[in-house]
């Protein structure tokens, strides 16, 4: 089991490496096939959804705009359109159509369905969806913020990788971290990622437990979700 998941993720890096070595996509870095945001200070070559700045801009993707300075807040919408009573899902998705995600994409704007098998097939280009638009998903899956606490309690940075994997947790930096080899076991840290995105998604939006899984049990947490 344990080589069989080697085998995969080094799979996912020869596969990619050869394209997006001065690329900057998903979960916080550039050049490293797990995904990553890389927003703001992107090398060339970045494609349209990793325009979105960390600070001192508005802008979420090529085309689109956050209501606020604030980068942190993506509670409003352009145009008035209301946000209240989206649920966790709602923000999401609504998000992905903000920052331009491609329909392509937009099953991964969930997070019962924006899974480490997802990103795999994206990376390993078995998903129609692009993979530069992993930057605008995990945007929208965080909402922008700062998990790193809620990641440490989770155990993101006890890997072999140390605290490295914290920066996939972190507020989109002004500049792009180069990602290397080092960072390979914070893939195995994803989910963990995800259910703090998750909870500050159900805290921020004053969704109860019930309502998030629609009067379902409530003790389940995303990866449980499929």
């Amino acid at each position: 089991m344990v080589l069989n998941r080697a085998f995969v993720l080094f799979a996912v890096w020869a596969v990619l490496l050869p394209s997006v070595v001065d690329a900057c996509f998903a979960l916080g870095g550039c050049g490293f096939g797990l995904g990553g945001l890389g927003l703001g200070g992107c090398y060339p070559g970045c494609g349209r959804y990793c325009s979105a700045k960390a600070k001192g801009t508005k802008t979420l993707s090529a085309s689109k705009t956050l209501p606020s300075d604030n980068p942190n807040d993506v509670e409003g919408l352009p145009e008035g359109k209301p946000r209240f009573n989206l649920g966790p899902d709602g923000h999401f998705k609504q998000c992905c159509e903000e920052s331009g995600v491609p329909a392509s994409c937009m099953d991964k704007c969930s997070y019962s369905t924006y899974t480490t098998t997802s990103l795999r097939n994206v990376f390993l280009r078995i998903d129609s969806c692009p993979m530069e638009a992993a930057s605008a998903i995990h945007f929208c899956a965080s909402q922008g913020k700062d998990h790193s606490r809620c990641c440490q309690q989770r155990g993101v940075g006890a890997t072999s990788a140390g605290n490295k994997c914290l920066l996939f947790c972190e507020q989109p930096k002004e500049n792009a971290t180069r990602l290397d080899f080092s960072y390979m076991p914070c893939y195995d840290t994803f989910e963990e990622m995800k259910v703090c995105f998750w909870h500050e998604a159900i805290r921020s939006t004053g969704t109860n437990l019930e309502d998030a899984f629609g009067g379902a049990e409530t003790n389940r947490e995303p990866e449980e979700w499929n």
